[in-house]
């Protein structure tokens, strides 16, 4: 090999360039990586309690819906959605009844709640029979063959969701004193997804 070679190789810098990433940089974007999947999942309750103190019934339902098909789908577990006439919508581990999450109605309502869970008492809430109701009513599948079989509607205390972001079939029904009839709002089995109300 010619001197001048050899030379030259010592006086060319060195080149810096790396391939990959360092064990450091993998172990942040993990960490980013789960602390987002926490929030998502725990659907931001602190920040929610800084919004609107009052909720309507049929946007806390809306809330409550999309919240359901997220936890199922980011835990990769059945999940119940059940409306509770005291003001709250609970999701909850269709398994293990394990509650993931209450979407309130009032903050005040909360609160109470809060306080009830601390001193380990009963939750009870004034005037029950003045508080809009909410039905959930299960929508069964027609058959078409010679004969069109139609299955009855049912109502149901509770909708269950998939990991896979489907859903019962099924409507809800709002009784308020703010509308003339009840409400009845359908729900996309598929997406969980409204589509139209009556």
């Amino acid at each position: 090999m010619p001197s001048s070679f050899v030379k030259l190789r010592h006086v060319m810098p060195k080149n810096k360039a790396r391939g990959g990433f360092s064990i450091l940089e993998v172990v942040a974007t993990i960490g980013l990586i789960m602390l987002l999947t926490t929030l998502v999942i725990g659907g931001l309750s602190k920040i929610d309690s800084f919004t609107s103190s009052n909720k309507t019934l049929e946007s806390a339902l809306f809330e409550a819906v999309k919240s359901a098909s997220n936890i199922a789908q980011l835990q990769n577990k059945y999940t119940e959605l059940t409306y509770d006439k005291r003001g709250f919508f609970e999701i909850a581990d269709y398994e293990t009844a394990v509650v993931d999450k209450r979407i309130f109605l009032k903050q005040t309502t909360a609160k109470a709640f809060d306080e009830a869970q601390k001193q380990n008492k009963n939750f009870s809430v004034e005037n029950l029979h003045d508080l809009d109701e909410l039905i959930f009513v299960l929508e069964k599948p027609t058959i078409y063959g010679k004969e069109q079989t139609q299955f009855p509607q049912t109502d149901r205390q509770s909708i269950i969701f998939a990991p896979d972001g489907s859903c019962s079939q099924f409507s809800a029904v709002i009784k308020s004193k703010a509308f003339e009839k009840p409400l009845e709002i359908k729900f996309d089995n598929f997406s969980a997804t409204p589509y139209g109300k009556k």
